[in-house]
């Protein structure tokens, strides 16, 4: 029998659009992981505690989160161009400003609010919105998989850049080696994207007026259960970057080290990402990686409790590196799994708040392990508690979602429906 040829291949256009996407992922990850890099000589030009300087990365996470509102406007006016430039623009000049700060109070200004302003402009919706713009779903979907592997390879080559400038010069200069690189390729994704895409609008095609209006996202079970699964399971995403560096300056291990596991973490995180794509086409949903990524994210906070020297503290990331980046990939994932994508970028917006409450938290974590008041073993055990139950509400989320059930009540009812639902996020 024939082969049909009706598929028609990925075009040059939706590749350029999924490349710019990386690049967007790799700079939000790259200068979040880096800061805990440059952290130590941040501290001592201060003569602050690591309680202190946690504050500036809570504030960064809280103003990636809850400017939700604000940017999805400022985003349909002006479109995903617009935020790729305005995002690399303000994550340079917020890393650039940072080795001139002179409080606390001026690092949270700098890396805290512009950095912060700047990931958001590059995160999770500005990013992966050129790919939902393609229409075919079984191309957007293997596209959109590619995309979120900017966040493992931003989380590999960011800090060991940081670690390498620091050593050549000092912390100050791998700041602005950093807040540069965000710039160049910010303005370069910005410029790969495709001539054709359009300027404005969220979904082309898709008549929101002429629609049924759906029901309240907060009135569906399936969002309540994603708020508390990425509550948990980011919180312990938000906390690794700056938990490691402070655990392991108690451990003696050097800026070289750190840098290392967290390239370790990143490259682990990439192929921890072409696995689920694999699980995606082989079992038809992505969301089922979370029970094997889960399980590696506890042992890697187990094999932390125990770990003494640099092996083990590379096997912990190793194992971890699988869990923290991948879920960060899971957050769209699990989105697009509950709800249609023409509401991705609304309610993406409205997930990322518990993110938000989960951030304040885990930048006081690190704080209170430094100034002894809790244990390090104690702090590693409750994290791979919450990744776990994390990876158990997002499979009841999936399964309660009404996308969900109306997808699989296609992919069971005919043999077209069964393969397009193995292409499926």
């Amino acid at each position: 029998m024939p082969r049909s040829t009706s598929r028609a291949g990925v075009t040059v256009g939706e590749v350029r659009a999924a490349s710019a996407g990386v690049i967007a992922l790799a700079a939000v990850s790259g200068v979040r992981f880096s800061y805990g890099v440059i952290l130590p000589g941040l501290s001592d030009q201060l003569d602050s505690s690591v309680l202190v300087l946690a504050m500036p990365f809570t504030v960064h996470w809280l103003v990636f989160t809850l400017t939700a509102p604000l940017a999805w406007r400022v985003f349909a006016r002006y479109g995903t161009r617009f935020m790729f430039i305005a995002g690399g623009v303000l994550c340079g000049l917020g890393m650039a400003a940072v080795p001139l700060v002179t409080s606390p109070i001026e690092a949270t200004l700098t890396y805290g609010i512009l950095v912060g302003l700047g990931t958001h402009s590059l995160g999770q919706m500005a990013a992966n919105h050129p790919v939902l713009m393609i229409s075919d779903q079984s191309r957007r979907d293997r596209l959109f998989g590619v995309v979120a592997c900017g966040a493992p390879v931003g989380t590999a080559a960011y800090p060991a850049i940081s670690a390498l400038v620091t050593d050549a010069t000092d912390w100050r200069m791998a700041a602005v080696v950093v807040g540069a690189t965000a710039l160049v390729t910010s303005l370069f994704a910005a410029r790969l994207l495709p001539s054709r895409y359009p300027r404005r609008g969220l979904v082309p095609g898709v008549n929101t007026a002429t629609r049924a209006r759906a029901a309240a996202p907060w009135r569906e079970a399936s969002f309540l259960l994603l708020c508390a699964a990425f509550f948990t399971s980011l919180l312990v995403q938000t906390a690794v970057p700056i938990l490691l560096p402070v655990w392991g300056a108690g451990q003696g291990f050097s800026a070289t080290q750190l840098a290392i596991a967290f390239t370790i973490m990143g490259s682990a995180g990439l192929v921890g990402r072409f696995v689920m794509t694999g699980a995606g086409c082989v079992f038809g949903r992505q969301l089922w990686a979370v029970v094997p990524v889960g399980l590696l994210g506890v042992s890697g906070f187990a094999v932390a409790v125990f770990a003494s020297n640099e092996w083990w503290l590379y096997i912990a990331v190793l194992l971890l590196g699988f869990s923290t980046p991948v879920f960060g990939a899971l957050f769209a994932i699990a989105t697009l799994a509950c709800f249609p994508p023409e509401r991705y970028a609304q309610i993406s917006g409205a997930l990322l708040v518990p993110v938000g409450i989960g951030a304040a938290i885990s930048g006081l974590i690190p704080g209170l392990a430094d100034n002894h008041t809790v244990p390090f073993a104690l702090i590693w055990l409750l994290l791979a508690g919450m990744l776990a139950s994390g990876s158990v509400l997002f499979l009841v989320a999936e399964r309660v979602s009404p996308v969900y059930r109306a997808q699989l009540a296609v992919s069971v009812s005919s043999r077209e429906g069964v393969d397009g639902g193995r292409a499926l996020l």
